[in-house]
């Protein structure tokens, strides 16, 4: 069996086809994926035409990629939706157990049947064939001798409780379980000409700000994750990083800006903040990212014991190979230690190419030490030389993408990498 060539997802109602679009789906595209394409005389007859409030087509379009990067932000990683798939589906089989004897409805008795024996993977093979077969819900009612298989004709039925079947509590899920049985590069396009012609909205409506702004009251995974860190250094770098090099994920994030607030910085700040977060039952998701460092160590203490609601996340700096073996300065000399949890500040996640001088690793300088935890804090040397040339590096990335495969930035993708993995 092949793959999904194209998603268009108004083929399969993911899109209300009377006179609204459906917000979460909306929100899956960015502005910057609008496409205006001027419709030509053979589309449709001049009088439709005339009525129409605009002459052009009018659709939102991504790649599979993309969109499953940005679902994957939302929280519907393939675990995730197939851990609900599963609980959704014992469920009802629970509860159709319960009324089967008794009931007199042949299509109770099929669904039953069906949710019994078709496992997720099923689901995943039968949503291929509905593309490769050009087959979309309830086109078509499917006779008994239909040869299609009996899930087949299930997800195409119009009474099977769920969206095309899929035990699911949002419309997300199955797109997610579409968008992985597609190719990566394959369009995923969201037509909203026919709304928009009808009247419904205005020809220059932002139909994903207006969609986000819908659902902002009501379900925080809408809404933007915000990211606090411990200084305004921290959060410039994750920020512009990720629009460097993950762009098409940064309007999925807000940041602390400290020069607006006035805040101070430090992990013992940030713990703080975290706290007063949680007592003010912020509903926004937040990360709060500590460096992986002792001080960083030392002032988590303060949230020990703190229930941390599920959409609050608080994470380290993670633990990187190149600080495994890194030279430290100290009462001894210089000496090669694992660094890790001690002096990882973010200063040691901006690459070899800003951390070295002449080919060696600038050193980490051993200075306070913190008597609970019997740790010594370390810190890069010459750390505002280190962050100046990274902030150069960055700029000229941002000015030349190419210059992109002549620097280094592993390490900054595995925190940008954990960052977005923080709710799926």
């Amino acid at each position: 069996m092949g793959a999904i060539t194209s998603l268009r997802i108004d083929d399969y109602e993911f899109i209300s086809t009377k006179n609204e679009v459906i917000p979460e789906l909306m929100i899956i595209f960015s502005e910057s994926d609008r496409r205006m394409r001027e419709r030509s005389p053979a589309q449709e007859d001049v009088a439709a035409l005339e009525e129409a409030e605009t002459s052009e087509d009018v659709e939102y379009a991504s790649t599979v990629r993309v969109i499953r990067d940005r679902l994957e932000v939302m929280g519907f990683s393939l675990a995730a939706v197939k851990r609900e798939f599963e609980e959704l589906r014992q469920e009802r089989l629970a509860e159709l157990e319960e009324d089967l004897d008794e009931s007199p409805f042949e299509f109770l008795h099929e669904e039953y049947e069906v949710l019994r024996s078709a496992s997720f993977d099923d689901f995943l093979r039968v949503f291929s064939q509905l593309k490769l077969a050009g087959l979309t819900p309830y086109s078509a009612s499917p006779a008994a001798n239909d040869p299609r298989d009996r899930l087949v004709r299930f997800v195409l039925r119009e009474d099977n409780g769920w969206y095309l079947g899929f035990p699911a509590s949002d419309l997300r899920a199955p797109l997610r379980v579409f968008l992985e049985v597609s190719p990566e590069d394959a369009p995923v396009v969201q037509d909203v000409t026919e709304l928009i012609d009808s009247g419904y909205y205005p020809n220059d409506v932002r139909l994903v700000d207006f969609s986000r702004t819908a659902l902002t009251s009501d379900y925080p995974r809408n809404t933007p994750v915000l990211i606090l860190t411990e200084g305004s250094f921290d959060s410039e770098v994750i920020r512009r990083s990720m629009r460097l090099l993950y762009p098409h994920l940064i309007e999925y994030y807000s940041f602390m800006l400290f020069s607006e607030a006035r805040a101070g910085g430090g992990a013992p700040v940030l713990a703080s903040t975290v706290k007063g977060f949680v007592g003010a039952r912020i509903a926004n998701r937040v990360i709060a990212i500590f460096d992986n460092d002792t001080a960083a160590r030392s002032a988590l203490r303060a949230l020990d014991g703190l229930f941390l609601p599920a959409h609050i996340r608080v994470m380290r700096l993670p633990n990187i190979d190149l600080a495994r073996h890194y030279p430290t300065i100290g009462p001894t000399g210089t000496v090669e230690l694992d660094v890790n949890g001690l002096a990882g500040s973010l200063e040691l996640y901006l690459g070899r190419d800003v951390l070295e001088e002449s080919g060696q690793f600038i050193p980490v300088q051993w200075r306070g030490f913190d008597s609970a935890l019997r740790e010594y804090q370390g810190e890069v040397l010459n750390k505002a030389s280190v962050q100046e040339r990274f902030l150069r590096k960055l700029a000229r990335c941002e000015q030349d993408p190419a210059s992109l495969q002549d620097s280094q930035w592993t390490e900054i993708r595995v925190l940008l990498q954990l960052i977005f993995r923080a709710f799926a």
